[in-house]
């Protein structure tokens, strides 16, 4: 999903519920959805990477080439996930795709990763064959200690052990948000009750046709 009203200067960000809402209609409903991409937040709005939406290039350029990662859908239905040389590989054949950063499982292997910080992360992944995607929030809490979280290391262990052989981390903190569609609407399982969304980029929605 994508704010569709966007200008070269400013790239309205929304949150997850409003995202959802504007591409929520009859044979394409959202059942799920997840933030995506890092950010310029406050300022241009724009995501960090590459955006990919009903096969068009939205974006191509990113701020952080060596450090980006990507997860798309093929227009054959595949999922495909890497670095940016690999994104710059493929980008013609992807119908969806969005980026993030920190590549955590790599054809089965937990990657390491120096940073060893504790923040609410979201993350995706998928099996070996690419037949099951994984989406995962991770928001640990505690009633009254400040946010915690989870570090790169420990997610894609989690990660591995759900099932996933390959699997790249999106945006987290204060960005992370798992949203469920719950009847007519939809609600967030991984915030406090009442805590303020953050208006992102982009996210990832799960659509029932």
């Amino acid at each position: 999903t994508y704010p569709s009203e966007f200008t070269t200067e400013n790239w309205p960000v929304r949150n997850m519920k409003e995202q959802a809402d504007a591409i929520d209609a009859p044979g394409h409903k959202v059942i799920g959805a997840v933030n995506a991409d890092f950010f310029d937040i406050g300022v241009t709005g724009w995501p960090d990477g590459a955006v990919i939406h009903n096969g068009e290039i939205i974006k191509e350029f990113c701020k952080e080439p060596s450090n980006t990662v990507y997860f798309g859908i093929t227009k054959d239905g595949k999922v495909s996930m890497g670095g940016y040389t690999a994104f710059l590989g493929c980008k013609s054949n992807l119908y969806e795709a969005v980026c993030g950063r920190t590549e955590l499982i790599k054809n089965g292997k937990a990657l390491e990763n120096g940073d060893a910080s504790l923040a609410p992360r979201t993350a995706i992944g998928a099996n070996e064959d690419g037949t099951i995607v994984y989406i995962a929030v991770f928001d640990e809490r505690e009633s009254n200690s400040p946010r915690n979280g989870i570090t790169y290391r420990a997610m894609a262990e989690c990660l591995k052990r759900l099932g996933c052989y390959n699997a790249v981390n999106l945006d987290g903190g204060g960005s992370s948000t798992f949203l469920v569609r719950t009847g007519d609407d939809y609600e967030v399982w991984n915030k406090q009750p009442g805590a303020t969304l953050r208006k992102v980029a982009d996210g990832l929605a799960i659509i029932q046709k």
